[in-house]
């Protein structure tokens, strides 16, 4: 296993040779974006691809994946940018409708943006060069929210190089072909870590590359409980530990997300419990179509992946909120230092700079 820091931050000199390297030299890249009723947003996102982004415009190939848009997104995109490419589904099929274009991409690498996510400047150029010296197959990068430019969701939840936000994203080509792209099974949210694993087990190297920043078109999340994407969150994560997890590793995760229910029905909400029918779910399907990684990838997500993790390691134990009745700090607080701890012993893994991993 390989991981650790990477060595790629942006300093002068980096700029210098991004410049004065000709146009021709730089490789095809696909940029797919998923649509779907967001007209508006995919206009913005297409303006600054072709405006904004420092790369040689013969050197992109666009393609719009519109999921049964309502809105007349795919007739604005043929309309007002005639040499992007519109493939049209015909029903809503969530992410994994990005396999249509991945299957159809020309290009060395495959950029992929949501319809109301964007990288600019010399971000792409960054992200082949930096993939180019490190060896990497996978590039992800930080995500900032566009209506708070304080708020980082990358941060707000950290998958470090265990996954990566899939709003944007850089995979190679020859990766894709082995990998296919996103399990047809998983419509949205958790997709991007049962690729990871897929990818990490077949030999690949993942680079975390902060120095580009994505722009997400959303607000920082409100804190009220969302139910739903509780729900099927834990669906998805029972399903990817089920299908590809070893199975002594896949039986102690499932085990614990379980546990995290129970946790959170009490903390959160009894209606948080609901989740523990689609984690079960959730497992269910994953034995149907069992794939098993790898074991040395098996084991660091099962213990080093905070999503999987043993949720009772995020919480003080009766003895210790005994011995600590008279602080202050509440539920939130505590889980949040703990959490805080968690990925600071692991920091091979959760890079705050630029990092590696390969397994």
């Amino acid at each position: 296993m390989r991981s650790g820091s990477a060595g790629t931050g942006l300093d002068m000199a980096d700029r210098a040779s991004l410049e004065g390297r000709k146009p021709a030299d730089w490789p095809l890249v696909t940029v797919t974006v998923l649509a779907y009723n967001r007209r508006d947003a995919v206009r913005d996102t297409l303006t600054k691809l072709l405006g904004d982004l420092d790369y040689p415009r013969e050197g992109l190939e666009i393609i719009v994946v519109d999921n049964a848009s309502t809105d007349g997104t795919a007739e604005m995109v043929e309309s007002e940018f005639p040499a992007v490419r519109v493939l049209g589904m015909p029903e809503n099929l969530g992410a994994p409708a990005l396999n249509r274009a991945f299957a159809q991409a020309r290009g060395e690498w495959v950029l992929i943006l949501d319809d109301d996510c964007w990288i600019d400047g010399p971000a792409l150029k960054l992200a082949i060069s930096s993939a180019e010296a490190t060896g990497s197959d996978l590039v992800s990068f930080r995500v900032r929210s566009g209506v708070d430019p304080a708020y980082y969701f990358s941060q707000g939840y950290t998958m470090g190089l265990f996954g990566f936000w899939g709003c944007a994203w850089i995979i190679s080509r020859r990766a894709l072909a082995v990998l296919v792209g996103y399990d047809p099974n998983i419509f949205i949210w958790g997709n991007e870590v049962e690729l990871t694993m897929r990818f990490l087990s077949a030999g690949f190297r993942h680079l975390y590359l902060p120095d580009v920043v994505a722009v997400h078109m959303k607000a920082p999340p409100s804190g009220a409980a969302d139910f739903h994407r509780h729900g099927v969150s834990m669906r998805h994560w029972s399903y990817a530990a089920a299908k590809l997890l070893q199975p002594g590793d896949a039986v102690r995760v499932i085990g614990r997300l379980l546990a995290t229910i129970a946790i959170d029905a009490v903390v959160m909400s009894p209606r948080a419990a609901g989740s523990f029918w689609h984690a079960l779910r959730g497992a269910v399907d994953g034995l149907r179509v069992r794939e098993p990684v790898r074991s040395q990838v098996s084991a660091i997500y099962r213990s080093d992946f905070v999503s999987f993790a043993n949720p009772v390691i995020f919480i003080r134990t009766p003895r210790q909120r005994w011995r600590a009745r008279g602080e202050r700090s509440g539920i939130a607080a505590d889980t949040g230092a703990r959490y805080e701890a968690f990925l600071a012993q692991r920091r091979r893994y959760y890079p705050i700079e630029a990092g590696v991993l390969e397994v």
